[in-house]
């Protein structure tokens, strides 16, 4: 690429016309990015803006406002104004010599930006979310923690109510644009065309693709499936009934139909195909329980949570196995309880498989919320890494509302947990296994009717500063909320949450949540199969954008709704619902005029 053409790409918005209404271009080296995806000098920017916000000068959107610079394209500028003209050098020795004249056939532009990004990488340190400064906030608490050998009890009656003021201070929110840019500098292997192309789409267009894994489940009257699950790397999802699972592989190419890794049967029958299963040996499995190869006989599933490797399932007769993917299903780990199952988790390093348990006290024979966390320990024989040890360890709450969901952040410090009945949700230090301890609670309305199901899900943010939480009940929308966690300095302090945003936009009866690993959108699954995406840089009300990206089968229950997560770049959605149909929403697969990209439907 010629130096003209590197120059060309700098040729952006930078002032008005002398003599007509139109927009001058020059060279700019001061490149920006406004929330809607176009690029204009920031100082054109500045000149434009009135009352916090301007008028788009290139796709005329009204309420736009700088996002945020790019870096590559300023880097780029400094270097082709630097190439561009000749400068002296002076040796080792002293002595000055005539730089080399910049040769544009010489140099490619793919190592240019190379270079840049380079350069830019050795001379900015990238600090990560969680190091950032935050605000000291004092918080009390009359709560301590009780721990003994046999089992973890967090002990407690006070219950912090959700502040609903919601946190009007810049500082308050962890998402900034400088924030943003870090994060975005520092995705490995970005593509500068798909990120383009997102930044252009995001979340209004995007191209969508529909794969089917079982043609027959589209006849009337046809089984479904109860649950599904995603793997966190976006490789596989499984599909579970109530006598068997199917895992499948997600290929790189979207429009690529997915293909059966390996299934399996509750009896512990595994293999590639349904067809050619064979049994297990008994001497790889790690069996914990009373009556365990009773209850195997006449169990089935109910719930699942997968990993890159493992397969969790959990089902009737408080049982639990642990499949291994990598050995073709081969189940590695069961584990009988006494009391019911009712959910199920594992970390994304699949060290900790946490479930949730309704037990009873053993004198008083009343319920009491159990967590069974097991923790896998792995050893290498023959040079492959296997599951050799597994050590549960039981968290007793100090509720007898019976746990409806778990979800563990990605930095596997912390497990949040909600419960069906009173609406509460509750986050567990886990760094030290050994003594877990309870580190914020809180509650949403109370919704005694038949149609309620509580809180559904509930997921931290990257940087666990923020938390989504959604429920299915009476005037409770999807909510967001500063968990200030971080505010803690001692072992009987309880955090009290603030509440950010409340999304009314979707509704009250939202299944699951998906939080991009950008920090700035999520998506939403309601009980009608309608997935909705919100884009929220900077998690303010006046610059949030919802719309409907797609819609799925629906379900009357959250064990059998959908599962949707985002790609590790955020550029991919994917769903996968209880008929098997597997959905991709590509935000960076063109631009809005190209063929195959469709337009969403706006709801704000």
């Amino acid at each position: 690429m010629s130096l003209a053409q590197l120059k060309e790409l700098l040729h952006l918005p930078a002032r008005p016309a002398l003599q007509t209404t139109s927009v001058e271009r020059s060279l700019v080296g001061d490149c920006s990015m406004l929330t809607c995806g176009c690029l204009i000098s920031e100082s054109y920017a500045n000149i434009l803006v009135n009352g916090g916000f301007l008028t788009c000068p290139v796709c005329s959107q009204s309420k736009t406002k700088v996002l945020a610079p790019v870096e590559p394209l300023r880097a780029l500028y400094r270097l082709v104004r630097e190439r561009d003209t000749p400068k002296i050098a002076r040796g080792k020795s002293g002595s000055r010599r005539s730089a080399q004249p910049f040769s544009p056939n010489a140099t490619n532009f793919m190592n240019l930006f190379y270079d840049i990004a380079k350069s830019e990488s050795e001379k900015t340190e990238i600090k990560p979310l969680s190091a950032q400064s935050t605000e000291n906030i004092d918080v009390t608490s009359t709560e301590t923690p009780i721990f003994d050998s046999s089992f973890t009890k967090l002990t407690g009656d006070s219950i912090s109510k959700l502040d609903s003021r919601p946190a009007n201070k810049p500082s308050d929110f962890p998402i900034s644009p400088s924030n943003l840019t870090k994060q975005l500098a520092g995705i490995s292997s970005r593509d500068e065309g798909k990120e383009y192309n997102f930044a252009k789409c995001f979340p209004m267009y995007r191209k969508q693709y529909q794969h089917a894994t079982h043609q027959k489940f589209f006849k009337p009257r046809s089984q479904l499936f109860i649950a599904t699950a995603i793997s966190p790397d976006m490789r596989k999802f499984v599909l579970l009934g109530e006598k068997r699972w199917e895992v499948y592989e997600i290929p790189e190419d979207p429009a690529r139909a997915p293909t059966l890794v390996c299934c399996g049967k509750s009896t512990g029958e595994y293999g590639t195909h349904l067809e050619s299963l064979q049994m297990p040996s008994t001497q790889n499995t790690i069996l914990i329980g009373t009556d365990t190869r009773e209850k195997l006989k006449s169990w089935e599933h109910l719930y699942c949570a997968l990993s890159d490797r493992h397969l969790v399932i959990a089902g009737t007769r408080g049982v639990v196995r642990v499949i291994d993917l990598e050995l073709r299903g081969t189940p590695v780990y069961t584990y009988c309880s006494s009391f019911p199952i009712r959910c199920v988790d594992i970390s994304p390093d699949e060290t900790y498989v946490a479930c949730g348990i309704t037990g009873k006290e053993r004198l008083s024979g009343t319920e009491q919320t159990l967590i069974v966390l097991h923790q896998l320990k792995y050893g290498n024989i023959g040079g492959e890494t296997l599951l050799m040890k597994v050590e549960p360890i039981t968290i007793t709450l100090p509720y007898r509302d019976p746990i409806n969901s778990l979800s563990f952040s990605l930095d596997l410090k912390y497990l949040a947990c909600s419960t069906v009945l009173e609406l509460r949700f509750m986050v567990i230090s886990v760094e030290n296994s050994q003594s877990p301890r309870l580190i914020l609670k809180s509650l949403r309305s109370l919704d005694t009717s038949l149609e309620s199901e509580g809180i559904t899900d509930i997921r931290f943010f990257p940087d666990n500063k923020l938390m989504a939480v959604s429920s299915v009940a009476f005037n409770a929308p999807p909510i967001i909320i500063r968990t200030k966690i971080d505010s803690i300095r001692g072992v009987h302090e309880i955090a009290q949450p603030v509440m950010v945003m409340r999304v009314d936009e979707v509704g009250s009866t939202i299944h699951r949540i998906a939080v991009s690993p950008r920090g700035d959108a999520l998506a939403f699954l309601d009980r009608n199969g309608m997935v909705y995406v919100m884009l929220a840089p900077d998690m303010h009300h006046e610059t949030r954008r919802v719309v409907i990206a797609a819609e799925v089968t629906n379900a009357y229950r959250m064990r059998e709704s959908a599962s949707i997560r985002f790609s590790k770049n955020g550029h991919r959605l994917y769903i996968v619902d209880r008929r098997g149909v597997l959905y991709i929403q590509d935000f960076a697969a063109g631009l809005p005029l190209d063929s195959g990209v469709a337009k969403c439907k706006i709801l704000n």
